[in-house]
Parts: structure tokens; C-alpha cells; sequence
């Protein structure tokens, strides 16, 4: 059983104070965060190692066309990779698409939400096994 403990004041005072926390209490590693302005959970992180902005994302996973209408929307595009979110330019847009492969994510947007034409569709469930039956009788 885990057990989670709340930080400190004078810590997290003093991890802000160094630059080594963010007063939002983001990282580096990004993670499943609940957005304060809108209760929405949000996928949020630092999008840089140095000179990093707070950076909040929309859950769904975008497609290449999606991340075509996210950027015609004003909406910046992010990739996940090893936990980390990082801000895509037409370099990693060109060498490395959305999509299966590559997790791409939009800029949050509260009230906003992504249509659901963008997002990758979710994987379907596989076929479930059929149910042992007691009663039937033996087929030889």
C-alpha cells in the first residue's frame, strides 16, 4: 500500500525560489494532471529541459490530419517520447508524422475541447472468449 505525503511549504518555497520547481509543481516528466481552471484532466509537463514553459495537452492522440487542424487552429503540437513532452517544428513534423508511432498531442484549451475526427481512434478490445458451458453435452 502506497501512501502519499504533500510536500513541505518551506520545501517547495525554496525548490521554486531555486528554479527547480515550477509553481504549478510541473516537471520535466509528464503526467496526468487535472487542469485547475477547468477540472479537465490534462497530460502536462515542462516542454524543453532549459528556458521550459508550463505545458498542458489535450488527452487525445492526434492523427496526421488532426495535427494538420490543431496547427490551422492556432493550437500548438506536442510529441511524447520517454515521458517528456517536446514542442514539434516543421523538422519533427516532416521527419517524424503523427500517429501510431509517433504520439502527438494538442495544446490544451479549456472549453475547447479536440473533435473527435482528429484523435486516433482507440484500439478495439479483443474478441472476448466464449463462456464454458457446464450443461452441453460432449460433441463426440
Amino acid at each position: 500500500m502506497t501512501t502519499t505525503t504533500t510536500m513541505p511549504e518551506w520545501l517547495k518555497t525554496m525548490l521554486i525560489d531555486q528554479g527547480r520547481l515550477s509553481e504549478t509543481g510541473l516537471t520535466r516528466r509528464a503526467r496526468i494532471r487535472t487542469h485547475k481552471p477547468c477540472h479537465l484532466p490534462t497530460l502536462a509537463g515542462y516542454d524543453a529541459d532549459t528556458c521550459a514553459l508550463d505545458t498542458w495537452c489535450d488527452l487525445a492522440e492526434l492523427t496526421l490530419a488532426g495535427e494538420v487542424h490543431a496547427l490551422l487552429a492556432g493550437r500548438t503540437t506536442y510529441e511524447l517520447t520517454t515521458e517528456r513532452l517536446y514542442r514539434r517544428d516543421r523538422w519533427t513534423i516532416t521527419g517524424r508524422p503523427a500517429g501510431r508511432m509517433t504520439p502527438v498531442f494538442a495544446e490544451h484549451r479549456c472549453h475547447a475541447p479536440i473533435p473527435a475526427t482528429w484523435a486516433v481512434p482507440p484500439t478495439p478490445a479483443p474478441p472476448a472468449k466464449p463462456a464454458h458451458q457446464e450443461d452441453a453435452t460432449c460433441p463426440f
